[in-house]
């Protein structure tokens, strides 16, 4: 039986922590067995950033938004192996980008530099990152 190697974008994770119109759709992902699971400090930060802004936007109060900080840390402890984006993926997002043909932000490119370069599977709710990944050629779980 081969382990599935998937690299989680910001949006899975949420999806996963948080009450989300997409936590069912998250927790498909986990259910995958084996699973080993990848995020990047980049996906946490934009967790926290989101995070936040619900809090801004009183979606989330602010003692719901330290919770939600205190689960996001000890789940990415227990069950994810935490990769640190690399200028490798700042110097591939930009190439990506500069192809013109792609609908990418930069963000989106990171990450999708980042699951190529530890040859991973991603896990993204983004239709459109979704798109431009399986056109460079990176592999792209179908959640349902």
């Amino acid at each position: 039986m081969s382990v599935t190697e998937v690299y989680l974008d910001a949006n899975v994770i949420i999806g996963l922590l948080t009450v989300d119109p997409l936590s069912a759709l998250a927790q498909t992902v986990l259910s995958i067995d084996p699973l080993l699971v990848f995020v990047s400090d980049l996906a946490l930060a934009e967790c926290a950033s989101v995070l936040a802004r619900r809090v801004r936007m009183s979606e989330l109060t602010k003692e719901e938004a330290q919770q939600a900080f205190i689960k996001l840390d000890e789940w990415t402890v227990q069950f994810t192996n935490l990769i640190a984006i690399k200028p490798s993926d700042i110097a591939d997002a930009a190439r990506f980008i500069r192809r013109l043909d792609l609908n990418l932000r930069l963000q989106d490119a990171i990450h999708i530099a980042a699951a190529m370069r530890i040859g991973t599977t991603l896990a993204t709710f983004d239709v459109k990152m979704a798109e431009s990944a399986i056109a460079l050629g990176c592999p792209v779980l179908e959640i349902r």
